[in-house]
């Protein structure tokens, strides 16, 4: 029996959100390549839940990345390539090596860092149930990857409907604000206008602040929530018009599943949404949608208007971490993995702004900035904020003595300033709309109202 390939992966992490709900632990969810339909499904979902419990057995607070891309093979069906990488607090090494263990992998530990620091961890191992080979790299400041390639070579693809056109407009009541991000990423890519709303609150404000004139939303997804309330729900169904289509976003055996009927005019949706949940909502109510007005930030109103950022790190985990926070914060990401490569992609792609690892290869993070910086006192490179990536220096120093001396070497090789590890969405968030602000248009108008 076919399956779609989308649907599976959203499946596959729907299965596992309660038991990082019941954590804390933050998730993004994201895929990319055209839809693939495969027999294969029962071995690969076997495959997807092993790994996913075995990452959530290394990490202990912080957020889990899932990602997957599909692509032609030239001998027919697809590749799917899914990486889960995981940073913030990591767990001991001995629960780290049990769980690596008792996946069956080969453990190989880096011994080329430098003394003092954290080595980086290697192992691999095949999956029993898919035979595919499944790759791990962590360095404990930063944070771990898994990657895996699974060769579907029965999949078929399937014809998609095409992006959204005029924009029209979501309204995503926030919850978790990185899986909120995650969202209104999937949102964009299909041509939906997003406006995100912190608050249950905010979102009944913004329905009493309405104009004639302004854009209603086609779709409002909210979050299930502390916050969240059957009589605020209703209160805000009432007040939008009914051609809105509203959906509350649960986990799988959420209590509201138990009784749907109490939230009259909601549907009910376990999260995350897969790219046919996403073609279904754009085909039925993309064309009757108002046209969009009014400011979507903090998202981008289409990927045109996406932000370039350089992340430039030679650890594969973290430039995969980083290049998923920032996907789902609205930003382009370009990727490198040198000094030289990084100096490259500054002259080439002109990002607003660079993350640099201390520890670059060939040129670290400081002599790739001073360099930078002089490529553009003479003309050779456009202007954009440096951030140097603080999560490689020593871990035997203390947290406050590791933080001045980045902050000074920083500022001594011309950057603007560091990020210490691991690195975490709400404090990337932060910099960036830090260090950003001069390239985005301000919506003042609404700011007043």
């Amino acid at each position: 029996m076919q399956m779609p390939v989308s649907r599976l992966f959203a499946v596959s992490v729907r299965e596992v959100v309660p038991l990082l709900a019941a954590r804390s632990l933050s998730y993004t969810f994201g895929e990319q390549g055209s839809d693939w339909c495969t027999a294969q499904a029962p071995a690969l979902a076997c495959s997807l839940h092993r790994l996913y419990l075995c990452a959530l057995g290394l990490l202990s607070q912080g957020f889990l990345a899932f990602h997957a891309v599909a692509r032609s093979q030239k001998l027919g069906g697809c590749m799917l390539r899914l990486r889960v990488g995981g940073t913030g607090r990591l767990g001991a090494d001995a629960q780290m090596l049990h769980a690596l263990d008792r996946m069956g992998f080969v453990v190989d530990v880096d011994a080329s860092g430098r003394a003092g620091q954290p080595r980086l961890q290697r192992a691999h191992g095949l999956c029993p149930a898919s035979q595919a080979r499944i790759e791990f790299a962590c360095l404990p400041l930063a944070g771990f990857l898994f990657s895996a390639a699974y060769p579907l070579r029965d999949a078929q693809r399937e014809l998609e409907p095409p992006p959204a056109s005029g924009h029209p407009r979501l309204w995503l009541l926030q919850g978790d604000p990185v899986n909120a991000a995650s969202v209104a990423s999937q949102a964009q890519a299909r041509g939906w206008a997003v406006t995100t709303l912190p608050t249950l609150d905010d979102a009944l404000r913004r329905v009493r602040a309405q104009r004639p004139g302004q854009a209603w939303p086609a779709l409002v997804i909210a979050f299930e929530g502390p916050g969240l309330s059957v009589l605020a729900l209703q209160r805000l169904r009432l007040l939008l018009p009914e051609r809105v289509h509203c959906v509350l976003a649960v986990e799988a055996g959420s209590p509201w599943l138990l009784h749907p009927q109490t939230l009259p005019g909601f549907v009910l949706g376990c999260h995350p949404f897969s790219r046919g949940d996403w073609n279904r909502w754009t085909q039925a109510l993309a064309g009757s949608a108002d046209a969009p007005s009014g400011g979507t930030r903090p998202a981008p109103l289409t990927t045109a208007d996406r932000l370039p950022v350089l992340v430039a790190t030679p650890q594969p985990a973290l430039r995969m971490l980083a290049r998923t926070m920032l996907d789902a914060l609205g930003y382009e990401v370009h990727l490198a993995a040198d000094g030289p490569q990084a100096l490259q992609a500054c002259q080439q792609r002109a990002p607003v702004l660079a993350l640099l690892d201390f520890q670059l290869p060939v040129l670290d993070g400081c002599e790739a900035t001073r360099r930078l910086r002089e490529l553009q006192r003479h003309g050779h490179a456009p202007p954009c904020r440096v951030l140097l990536l603080a999560h490689a220096e020593g871990a035997s120093a203390e947290a406050d003595t590791l933080s001045t001396d980045a902050l000074w070497r920083a500022q001594q090789a011309g950057a603007d300033g560091c990020l210490p590890g691991p690195l975490q969405p709400d404090t990337l968030q932060a910099e960036l709309a830090r260090w950003c602000a001069t390239r985005r248009e301000p919506d003042l108008l609404q700011a007043c109202a």
